[in-house]
């Protein structure tokens, strides 16, 4: 969700993917390497969702594991679970 909300925000498309086209279309002209330059920039791109594409599954899996972010929530619920506690997260 996050890389779809990357590639559809207005500010990246009228931004981002407009200056790397232009900037794509104004050295390929120049160059007459057009496969080359938009090879350049196809991979500038998947730098940018990939990583986030990662990190938000990450985020998804550790979520819905259940198990908690930082490592002190972590310590506390498993005091919780060796406590027996009523309520907790056995």
């Amino acid at each position: 969700m996050l890389v779809d909300m990357l590639k559809s925000t207005s500010l990246l498309i009228t931004i981002s993917a407009a200056e790397l086209m232009t900037a794509g279309q104004l050295i390929a002209s120049m160059t007459f390497r057009a496969m080359e330059v938009y090879l350049v920039i196809g991979v500038i791109y998947f730098a940018m969702c990939y990583p986030l594409s990662m990190a938000s599954l990450w985020l998804e899996r550790r979520l819905k594991a259940g198990t908690a972010l930082s490592l002190r929530r972590r310590r506390l619920i498993a005091a919780v679970r060796l406590a027996g506690a009523p309520g907790g997260l056995a």
